[in-house]
């Protein structure tokens, strides 16, 4: 049960964070565009609300926004940030020759009766893994990839509405800037990204793997069965 609650916060946390990302980005735009109000009308309204309001109600709202943004960030990351980005280096060579290894040997080895038959048996394993509370380290790396791949979406948006209203070469430089670290956000998002196959396929092998250890006790209990009949 523990487990479970810390794989929700996990998502939680990410929009949460990711509404406070979002939050910094608007005000930054705004000020830079001379349409944010006054820092003495800011904090006047902000010491006008209500305890209750800046504990509770302004955490939920963020998470909202978060939850928002992150099919947004999804769509723009499948159908274009691979064109946006295409100059980017693809994943870690040899953690993705790791990766095909252990799929092909899960693919024939790992599934008794079904052996040869699971094409991609990412899913099965992913859920194997999350049943039997065997590891929660690939829910970390894919909740840092939403978190990047979200401020990646957040932060060229921000260059983008910057340039639209403000056509400016103040506005340009931004967007150039907004561009290249939104970049470099996506590289590091893609980084967690391919750690999760390899953390799950990991945790799958390492529960069922025959280790020596583990063949012994299969031994000695079937032995001692024998004896018993």
């Amino acid at each position: 049960m523990i487990e479970k609650i810390r794989i929700s916060l996990w998502d939680i946390f990410t929009f949460f964070m990711t509404g406070v990302f979002a939050l910094i980005a608007t005000c930054i735009v705004l000020a830079v565009t001379a349409q944010m109000p006054k820092s003495e009308v800011v904090v006047e309204f902000l010491i006008k609300l209500p305890t209750t309001y800046i504990i509770v109600v302004a955490p939920i709202v963020l998470t909202l926004v978060g939850l928002l943004i992150e099919p947004l960030a999804n769509f723009f990351e499948r159908y274009l940030g691979r064109f946006i980005y295409f100059w980017l280096p693809k994943d870690n060579q040899t953690r993705k020759a790791d990766e095909v290894m252990m799929e092909q040997y899960i693919k024939e080895n790992g599934f008794g009766d079904l052996n040869g038959q699971i094409e991609k048996p990412f899913l099965l394993c992913k859920e194997y893994v999350e049943t039997k509370q065997l590891s929660t380290t690939f829910m970390v790396f894919l909740a840092r990839y939403g978190f990047y791949r979200n401020c990646s979406f957040i932060l060229l948006l921000s260059g983008v509405v910057y340039v639209i209203t403000e056509p400016n070469c103040g506005a340009f430089v931004w967007f150039f800037a907004s561009y290249c670290v939104s970049a470099l956000l996506t590289k590091r998002a893609n980084e967690f990204y391919s750690y999760q196959a390899p953390t799950v396929y990991s945790a799958f092998l390492i529960d069922n793997l025959n280790w020596p250890a583990k063949q012994l006790a299969k031994d000695e209990k079937l032995s001692a069965e024998t004896k018993e009949n």
